[in-house]
C-alpha cells in the first residue's frame, strides 16, 4: 500500500482499530482483516456506522470466508467492499481507487449539508451532531471538553446603518478570525444569527480560556469587523 503512495496506519487489533477510526482526523479508507483480537471485523464496522463523525469511513474487509452468509453479514454491519484471501495485490489496489473516489465525493455532498454558506462553517445541526459524539468520547475516556459561545455587540447597529451586506461581511470576517486562532482538531459553527459556537476537544477551563483569548485579542486590536467594503453600503 505504501508503494501506492497511501499513507499507512496500522492497529493491532479491532479496539485499537476503533479507536483510531474514530478520531476527527482519523483515517476514511480502512482494510481491515475479518479475524482479528479484542473486536472482530464485523463489530468494528458497527462501531464505526454508528458514531457520528464528519466524513465517511470506506470500510474493505479481508476474509477467508467466502460463503454468501459471511460475505452479507459483513455487509449488514457496514462494510463497503470485502476481499477473500488470497488476494490479488492489484485487484485491492483498484478497489481502493474507487473507495477513494467515492470518499471524494461522499466529503462534498456531506460539506454541502453540513456547513454554513456564508461563515464556511458548520451549521448547528452539523455541530450539535459533531459536539454530541465528542462528548460521548470525552466521557467515555474522562476527558474534558473546552465550549465557547460569541456573538456581537450592538450587531443591529451595523445592519441599520450599512445594510444587510455589511452585516454578512462583518460575520464572514470574525468567522475568518476564529478559524485562524482554534487549534487543527478544534472546530466551531454558526449557533443562529450573530452567535458563533466552539467546541474545544479536551481543553479544561485554563486551557479554554486561553485558546477563547487568542481570537478575542486579534479582534480587538485590528479593525477587521470594519473592512473597507462596508462602507459601500453607507447611505
Amino acid at each position: 500500500m505504501r508503494k501506492w503512495e497511501y499513507n499507512v496506519i496500522t492497529a493491532e487489533d479491532g479496539y485499537e482499530a476503533f479507536q483510531i477510526l474514530e478520531q476527527p482526523d482519523g483515517p476514511q479508507l480502512a482494510v481491515i482483516d475479518w479475524v482479528i483480537p479484542e473486536l472482530e471485523s464485523p463489530e468494528v464496522c458497527r462501531r464505526v456506522r454508528q458514531q457520528r463523525k464528519m466524513g465517511y469511513v470506506y470500510i474493505i474487509l479481508l476474509t477467508g470466508r467466502d460463503s454468501k452468509e459471511n460475505i452479507l453479514k459483513g455487509f449488514e454491519a457496514g462494510a463497503d467492499d470485502y476481499m477473500v484471501k488470497p488476494f490479488d495485490p492489484e485487484i485491492l489496489c483498484y478497489k481502493l481507487r474507487i473507495g477513494e473516489r467515492i470518499i471524494r465525493m461522499e466529503n462534498e455532498l456531506f460539506e454541502l449539508a453540513t456547513t454554513d454558506h456564508l461563515t464556511g462553517l458548520l451549521n448547528r445541526r452539523s455541530f450539535m451532531d459533531r459536539l454530541e459524539a465528542e462528548l460521548n468520547r470525552c466521557i467515555r475516556l474522562m476527558r474534558p471538553l473546552g465550549l465557547l459561545i460569541t456573538d456581537i455587540d450592538f450587531f443591529k447597529k451595523i445592519n441599520d446603518t450599512y445594510g444587510h451586506r455589511a452585516d454578512d461581511e462583518v460575520l464572514k470576517n470574525l468567522a475568518g478570525i476564529l478559524k485562524k486562532n482554534l487549534r487543527a482538531y478544534d472546530f466551531a459553527g454558526r449557533y443562529g444569527g450573530e452567535e458563533l459556537i466552539v467546541c474545544l476537544v479536551e481543553c479544561d477551563i485554563e486551557e479554554s480560556f486561553k485558546v477563547a483569548e487568542r481570537p478575542r485579542t486579534t479582534i480587538r486590536s485590528q479593525s477587521c469587523l470594519r473592512p473597507k467594503t462596508i462602507w459601500k453600503y453607507s447611505p
